[in-house]
């Protein structure tokens, strides 16, 4: 993934209509990665916590399935990351990040003493967001091309219906049922 950055550097100088292709071919990129590792990562969640942990950790599911989301959204705010540092706006990027780390501790603050490790899961997954969403918004204004463009919009449907697939195959009681590892191979084949 980081050898897109070089490429994407130079087209961003260069040619940016050449840039805006690299760049899309990285973001769906991403979006596979991202649409795979959450449904995977949700779907395998019991039997993960359950084969490594034990069953005395099933109430650490949740968390598992919601830090997978966190995973999941920082996959698709990477490309947005890397295009703002090649167009110079590394300082708006951290304050972006730095706003939402300051949010996830307020959050934290509210939501811990009430939820426990739940509150912080949940509100680490509304700072990401944040992160994600501004960051698109600083994308656009900077860069100046629509950063959801079609081709991603494309990305995103052909990533769901393999994801659904992946769904499917994963909760065939022969496959929920057995070996984890076996399970999580076949969900990354898919």
């Amino acid at each position: 993934l980081k050898s897109f950055y070089p490429a994407l550097s130079n087209f961003f100088a260069n040619s940016p209509q050449t840039f805006q292709k690299a760049w899309d071919q990285f973001a769906q990129l991403m979006v596979f990665l991202t649409v795979g590792t959450i449904i995977g990562g949700w779907e395998m969640a019991p039997g993960i916590i359950t084969f490594f942990y034990g069953p005395d950790f099933t109430p650490s599911i949740l968390v598992f399935r919601l830090l997978v989301v966190v995973i999941g959204i920082s996959f698709l705010s990477y490309p947005y990351a890397i295009a703002l540092v090649i167009a110079n706006q590394q300082r708006k990027n951290f304050i972006l990040v730095l706003a939402a780390a300051v949010l996830n501790i307020l959050l934290d603050l509210v939501l811990i003493p009430r939820y426990g490790l739940y509150g912080a899961a949940v509100a680490t997954v509304i700072s990401s967001l944040l992160v994600l969403v501004l960051m698109i918004a600083l994308f656009k204004k900077k860069i100046g091309f629509n950063p959801l463009d079609k081709k991603l919009w494309s990305a995103l449907v052909v990533s769901l219906l393999c994801g659904i697939l992946m769904h499917g195959i994963l909760s065939l009681p022969i496959v929920a049922s057995g070996n984890v590892l076996v399970a999580c191979t076949l969900g990354a084949v898919v």
